[in-house]
């Protein structure tokens, strides 16, 4: 299951990339651009549930509607670096419309062990009931903010650093490339040091290049209209060729013909005038998105920094209550035995 120091960053990442989106200025009920985590992946070399999802499916005519993955963020908590790395380059190969991957990584400074069951910590906890999250944290200080979280001479959680790997599409023909580590890479850190703006840079170019797939669809609907107003203007001046043929032959339902002709021409005005209505908005929403600029920072990095220090600490203390959780339900084990114990965890 995920912890709350994996979870913490995925909130404010995700309603900052959201906010950018709406602000863009497009109907997001037709080009749709939807930030969500843990939806699919399908691709030939990987599948999976990226942490953070940007993908944006149409349903303008004449153009795809199938969904795109366009931007991907993993976190790593308590898988190591490397393998992030190399789930987001099978990322990026099966990806061809990725436009920005980026990675945090969150290690803590040794392999997190509970008490063991042997130790002066643990005889002293078995004797011990249950502390409250309050009674059980320690006081917080800039020192201990993301770790050692001691309590009981026990290291419940110690984060050794927050690195993030960040990388942008620089090319329109070639995919993003994770061994590249000068153009279209940025480094960033929120711990031990901090220094935050070339990442957040790099995320407006990626939603700039996001802003610039819209505007795409859109242009594709407009050349799809366009030709199919062509196509059948060629077929209306060839049936008006043969209706005139027709009509030469014989007069007898002329009246009647007058009569459809002018409700035809009251559809055709109607239609006249959705058509420059639908024109209209275009035009508005195509120059909405051309004017559209990133305002940095992208990511209220501050708001960010204070939810993975509180998704630490409740890390820290979720291990200690379920070791605590485990350890009475071991006593109790050994008590009343593993039949009587089963039956009164039924009961």
């Amino acid at each position: 299951m995920p912890t709350d120091a994996h979870e913490a960053v995925l909130a404010p990442l995700t309603y900052a990339c959201t906010k950018a989106i709406y602000e863009m200025g497009h109907d997001n009920a037709v080009v749709q651009v939807h930030v969500s985590g843990n939806t699919r992946f399908l691709g030939d070399h990987i599948t999976g549930d990226p942490d953070m999802h940007i993908r944006v499916s149409s349903t303008l005519s004449h153009t795809s509607s199938e969904p795109k993955s366009l931007f991907i963020i993993e976190v790593c908590f308590v898988q190591g670096e490397i393998p992030i790395i190399g789930k987001l380059n099978y990322y990026t190969i099966d990806g061809q419309d990725l436009e920005s991957v980026s990675s945090f990584h969150v290690p803590e400074r040794k392999p997190y062990s509970c008490p063991a069951d042997d130790t002066d910590i643990a005889r002293r906890l078995r004797s011990s009931p249950l502390k409250s999250y309050d009674e059980w944290k320690p006081e917080l200080t800039k020192k201990n903010a993301f770790g050692p979280v001691i309590v009981d001479g026990h290291t419940w959680i110690d984060v050794s650093k927050v690195d993030i790997h960040a990388w942008v599409r620089t090319s329109p023909t070639a995919p993003i490339d994770i061994n590249q580590r000068s153009a279209g890479y940025a480094y960033g850190s929120l711990h031990p040091e901090y220094h935050i703006d070339d990442v957040d840079k790099l995320l407006g170019s990626a939603l700039k290049r996001i802003r610039r797939k819209i505007l795409s669809y859109y242009e594709e609907h407009i050349e799809g209209n366009r030709r199919a107003r062509e196509a059948s203007s060629g077929v209306a001046e060839k049936d008006g060729g043969r209706e005139a043929v027709e009509e030469s032959e014989s007069d007898v339902e002329a009246d009647h013909k007058d009569i459809e002709l002018s409700y035809s021409s009251i559809s055709e005005s109607d239609d006249e005038i959705d058509e420059e209505l639908h024109e209209a908005e275009l035009a508005a929403t195509i120059s909405n998105l051309c004017n559209w600029e990133p305002k940095l920072p992208i990511v209220n990095w501050k708001e960010l920094k204070g939810a993975l220090i509180t998704g630490i600490w409740n890390t820290g203390y979720s291990r200690y209550k379920s070791w605590h959780d485990n350890l009475k339900k071991c006593d109790r084990q050994e008590v009343f035995g593993d039949q009587e114990y089963r039956n009164e965890a039924l009961a």
